[in-house]
């Protein structure tokens, strides 16, 4: 018996060390002005000396090692703090992957989660959570990576006929009592990180929530074939593809500017492509590739003087209807059904 409680206080120092792991990864390469990480003093100032040896800049999938942390950690503290029968023991890494798709996918389909949850105040911050949050593929991928590994391990220590029906804690009622603390735990990691708080606000704490209505752009709009300009100016410039002797410079949300780059020292504007949510651009063999926020659009550049659409794959990126927000601006509600979001009500045009 006491080789098994012993067992069980490793899973839960295990579990600890992970959960405290993703606390620290997000202290120093994500967003610190999150509700629970915003009165960690000298915060800000590490994000910023750790943001050149971020993870991320070397592999993408990273960015999501806190969902696969939180699956592993959240699993480990519960096998050592809930009794449970061997039959059963396999539902403790089961259900915690649950919550995790649950949670990712509610991102996804924001409408159909919120359709079951109240609109009162005392839940604004579920509401918060899944409006303004983005949808990852990764994560779901992590969150059962996590899984098969706890299962695996879970398996290996049932085949050494160690029992699981133990807690580490021994007194009954403060297993049944942190047990219960689990799960608050274990869901409250999952949503604290989402709160975003005003970076200017010397005082250290978060500001009181508002929300805001979405504007739309239709789809029927966002569909339209691209057109060409040369009026529009140059804001809030993005990536920078150069071919043969183009430049192409992407304007956040907008479109694409081409410019003649014979002369480096002096580039000529050309026009300007019209294409709404776009971001990213890739060319090959006289093609230009765009992404319009859930679509991909396909330009046929060979005649610079002659742009034209030649074609256009629907429905191809997750929607994120935060690309056009700034951070500290949250939806009140948003139906994907009526478009694509491009701001908000009260915007200052």
């Amino acid at each position: 018996m006491k080789k098994t409680r012993k067992d069980r206080c490793l899973s839960v120092a295990i579990g600890l060390l992970l959960l405290m792991f993703g606390l620290l990864y997000y202290l120093l390469f994500r967003n610190p002005t999150s509700l629970y990480l915003w009165y960690f003093p000298g915060i800000r100032w590490l994000t910023q000396v750790t943001s050149d040896i971020n993870p991320v800049n070397y592999f993408s999938g990273f960015d999501s090692l806190p969902s696969f942390l939180h699956v592993l950690a959240m699993s480990y503290l519960s096998l050592g703090l809930i009794k449970l029968g061997r039959n059963v023991v396999l539902i403790i890494p089961a259900f915690w992957l649950l919550v995790n798709l649950l949670f990712e996918l509610g991102q996804r389909y924001p409408n159909e989660v919120l359709f079951f949850i109240p609109e009162s105040e005392g839940f604004w911050l579920l509401h918060h959570y899944f409006l303004n949050g983005v949808f990852d593929w990764g994560d779901i991928f992590a969150s059962l990576l996590a899984f098969l590994i706890i299962s695996f391990h879970m398996i290996i220590n049932m085949k050494h006929s160690l029992s699981l029906n133990f807690s580490c804690l021994k007194h009954p009622v403060f297993t049944h009592v942190v047990g219960s603390c689990v799960f608050v735990i274990g869901i409250g990691s999952l949503m604290g990180t989402s709160v975003g708080c005003g970076t200017s606000d010397d005082s250290r704490r978060c500001p009181q929530y508002s929300s805001h209505d979405p504007v739309y752009l239709s789809y029927e709009e966002l569909r339209r074939p691209v057109t060409t300009n040369n009026e529009q100016t140059l804001e809030d410039m993005g990536k920078i593809y150069l071919y043969q002797k183009y430049l192409f410079v992407n304007s956040r949300n907008n479109g694409v500017h081409v410019y003649d780059n014979q002369d480096a020292t002096n580039p000529i504007h050309l026009s300007f492509i019209n294409v709404p949510g776009n971001i990213d651009i890739a060319i090959k063999d006289g093609y230009l590739y765009l992404d319009s926020y859930i679509d991909l659009v396909v330009v046929d550049i060979s005649d610079v003087q002659n742009i034209r659409e030649v074609y256009r794959i629907e429905d191809v990126f997750p929607y994120n209807p935060r690309q056009n927000l700034p951070e500290d601006i949250y939806l009140s509600h948003y139906d994907i059904k009526k478009g694509v979001v491009i701001g908000y009500k009260g915007e200052q045009q």
